[in-house]
């Protein structure tokens, strides 16, 4: 450190003579300076101690070995030795406590092994340290060994007494449970013996300072108590086993009253014993009801078992099915007392036999055929019969409403699957298989379907199981079916089914697979080229070869208009139909001409696929058929007559002749093919369509004439065409009759009126002229053809009349 140079006297400076006062002055400065430079130092001799001292601890900072330490010349360097060794027996103080406190953790109950590694590490560690430190670190490895071998010591210690206590409390609770049983059981000896073994275990506990003489003092209170309790407890428990209910409820109640000594056992030990015992005697009160119900109990166990056959014999007797044992389940549910589960048996087996084997009566005509085997139009004749009855008994109500089960799943079945109905009803043994590419299998399933047709009497059914119209759409789905097999395969479906191709169609159209049906109808209809370019169409835009126009199918909505709006699904086909065919004949479009879309393209496309977009009373409709124009479909609606609504299924709630012009007047809805729905509301104003005679909305089919039965709609009959010029015939002789029978009516109440007067008298004018004519009676008073009164007078001499 540089040392501040101290003032010294200059050699030419001279004496001068000075005043007392002016020495003093001098002095006076002078110890001020030394006293300056004095201050300088002590603070500079500071600040190299500061730094010196903060230099060693940076040196000499986490280093366990030697250290550099300065030589003692300077305040700095000692500062600097004394910050190094500071840090330095810092250091060392960490490491040990780390090292003393894991090796601790590693040997916790292992006094030996602990010492042995403290000792091993000490070593180590005195090798290492800077000589200056050996005997600091000495001095805190050995406190810090001593410390653990202490708390390890305290560890083993508290372990050994956590292990010695848990050996006492297995071992109470062991003897506890002896001396509850023995002392139940009334064996007293194994009891105290149990109980002076307690008393043993305790008092080592006691002396191995792990139990206080107070906790032992309360354990063998408790286990004396105990020992009591239980054995009350079991006197009264044996009165039950050998003296029976009576007695023990008896015994438990003198119990329960008796006054309680100082030596005795507690209350609450006695209220415990008294809880206990009702229980038990509860359990004894149960136990003999049971066994005085025992054969009660085995009957109702039988009554469940003969509920649960019976449940699944009757869901096969309400499904047409005489399931196998029948007879011997009514039997076993009578001989158990099981009477109704037998009656219901019963009844709904002879309704099923009636059903499945009964030749049934229709009209007093009795028929060879059961009702399931019948046509639905006979079921329907059944059923009306027997509604048409009054007082029906139960049996007969429930035949009826199974009657009417069995239609109803017979109406719905012919819809969906009628070929597959007809083999669970038994109309037919089995369906034979079909593959469309052997036409001798299309040809026996046609022959299959018209016989099945005729069973049930209908005209509807696909030629296709459910099953097999879901194959087939699966096919026509499958991308590896191409363009050429899907048209080749709905070609072959239309030339081997022909008409009845329709009906596969409509199951398609059903499973929401619409765009083939409408391939399919243009197929039917003989086109060949279009059905292909619309597959083809179909096929590209799927694969994503084509540019769509983006205004494409808004452009097409527009055009349709809202023709098909009450049949969303058959709307959609011939969008994607339109769209199909719009992208095939369009598929060179560049990406810069795509969005160009031709209204009057789509317009001819539209006609192409529905034959055109007609405008009916103001409403857009499709056309009915390829080639029927605005006008052709009016001159229809003209010529409609009464029985053609018949035709068509019947109005409700008016006859057919005052809903011809109402018809004419409305407006139509296209919901398929050639059928339309009947708006007879004004557009705008809230729908209001024409019924049926169901209450349903009426189906307006086009072609369907009056004299022409193949088109009427399914289910109509010649009974449901009306005569109405006979009606019109007898209704104009029952008015001549009428007033035939009124005029002879007058004519008698003119005979008897007429009866009333005596021959002695006449009728007259207030005049007195006496008229004779016809009579006619107002008010109860006689008045002339010409309505003036009369008066009844005597005859008189030179009377004059008129």
């Amino acid at each position: 450190m540089a040392e501040l140079a101290r003032y010294q006297r200059s050699e030419a400076a001279q004496a001068v003579p000075t005043s007392k006062e002016a020495a003093n002055n001098l002095f006076s400065l002078a110890e001020r300076l030394r006293a300056f430079s004095n201050r300088e130092h002590d603070r500079l001799d500071q600040q190299a101690q500061i730094e010196g001292k903060q230099a060693g601890l940076d040196a000499a900072s986490g280093v366990k070995g030697g250290i550099d330490l300065s030589d003692n010349s300077t305040i700095y360097s000692r500062a600097f030795n004394q910050g190094a060794q500071l840090a330095h027996a810092a250091a060392i103080k960490i490491d040990i406590n780390e090292n003393i406190e894991r090796l601790k953790l590693e040997n916790q109950y292992n006094l030996e092994a602990f010492q042995e590694k403290a000792a091993g590490y000490k070593k180590g560690l005195l090798a290492e340290v800077d000589p200056v430190m050996r005997a600091m670190a000495e001095a805190d490895i050995d406190a810090s060994i001593s410390g653990g071998t202490i708390s390890i010591g305290r560890e083993i210690h508290k372990r050994d007494q956590e292990e010695h206590l848990g050996d006492i409390t297995k071992g109470s609770e062991l003897l506890l449970r002896n001396i509850e049983n023995f002392s139940r059981d009334g064996q007293l000896e194994e009891a105290q013996a149990n109980l002076d073994q307690l008393e043993k275990l305790l008092t080592e506990g006691v002396e191995a300072g792990i139990v206080t003489p107070a906790s032992m003092e309360t354990e063998l209170a408790k286990a004396y108590e105990l020992s009591d309790a239980q054995i009350l407890f079991g006197g009264l428990k044996r009165i039950l086993e050998e003296e029976g209910l009576d007695a023990a409820e008896k015994a438990v109640e003198e119990f329960a009253k008796a006054k309680l000594a100082e030596d005795d056992i507690s209350a609450t030990s006695r209220d415990n014993i008294v809880t206990k015992m009702e229980t038990l005697l509860t359990r004894e009160r149960g136990d003999i009801s049971r066994e005085n119900a025992i054969v009660n109990a085995q009957s109702a166990t039988e009554t469940k078992v003969i509920k649960e056959l019976a449940k699944d014999a009757t869901y096969a007797l309400q499904h047409n099915q005489i399931p196998e044992g029948i007879n011997e389940l009514i039997q076993r549910a009578t001989d158990n007392g099981d009477t109704i589960v037998a009656k219901d048996l019963a009844e709904e087996l002879v309704i099923t036999q009636k059903i499945i084997n009964k030749k049934i009566k229709v009209g007093g005509s009795e028929l060879d055929v059961s009702f399931i085997h019948q046509t639905t139009k006979i079921m329907e004749a059944v059923i009306g019969d027997m509604e048409k009855k009054e007082n029906l008994s139960g049996p007969q109500a429930k035949l009826l409403e199974r009657y009417r089960t069995v239609l109803t799943e017979t109406q719905a079945g012919i819809k969906k699957d009628i070929l597959s109905l007809a083999v669970e009803q038994g109309r037919i043994t089995e369906l034979d298989g079909i593959n469309y590419a052997e036409p001798e299998t299309i040809a026996k399933r046609m022959d299959q379907l018209r016989l099945v047709r005729t069973l049930y009497g209908t005209t509807e059914g696909s030629p296709l199981t459910d099953v097999e119209s879901n194959n087939l759409i699966q096919t026509l789905n499958d991308e590896e079916t191409t363009v050429m097999e899907k048209a080749q395969l709905l070609q072959t479906l239309v030339e081997g089914f022909g008409d009845d191709a329709q009906g596969i169609m409509k199951q398609m159209f059903d499973k929401d697979a619409p765009e083939y049906v409408l391939v399919g109808e243009l197929l039917i209809e003989g086109h060949a080229g279009l059905p292909a370019d619309i597959l083809e169409g179909m096929d590209l835009i799927e694969k994503g070869l084509v540019n769509i126009p983006s205004g494409l199918d808004k452009e097409i909505r527009i055009v349709l208009g809202d023709a098909a709006q009450e049949n969303p699904p058959y709307a959609q086909m011939v969008i994607e139909a339109a769209r199909a065919l719009y992208v095939r004949k369009n598929k060179g479009l560049s990406e810069s001409t795509v969005d160009s879309v031709d209204p009057d393209q789509i317009e001819s496309i539209l006609n192409q696929i529905t034959g055109g977009v007609l405008e009916i009373n103001g409403v857009k409709i499709i056309a009915p058929k390829r080639g029927i124009n605005e006008d052709m479909f009016e001159d229809r609606l003209e010529d409609l007559r009464p029985n053609d609504l018949n035709a068509m299924g019947g109005v409700w709630g008016e006859d057919a002749q005052n809903a011809v012009e109402d018809v004419q007047d409305a407006t139509f809805i296209s919901i398929g093919k050639g059928i339309y729905h009947v708006v007879l509301s004004d557009p705008g104003d809230p729908k209001v369509y024409l019924l049926n005679k169901q209450g349903e909305k009426f189906v307006f089919k086009y072609d369907a004439k009056a004299g022409l039965p193949s088109t009427w709609a399914e289910g109509i009959t010649k009974d449901d065409i009306i005569d109405y010029p006979k009606i019109e015939r007898e209704a104009e002789a029952k008015v001549e009759a009428e007033e035939k029978a009124a005029d002879a009516a007058e004519q008698q109440e003119f005979e008897e009126e007429q009866s009333k007067y005596r021959k002695d008298q006449v009728l007259t004018y207030d005049d007195g002229r006496v008229y004779k004519g016809a009579v006619q009676m107002i008010n109860g008073e006689p008045h002339d053809a010409a309505g003036r009164k009369l008066i009844v007078s005597s005859t008189l001499p030179g009377e004059r009349s008129e």
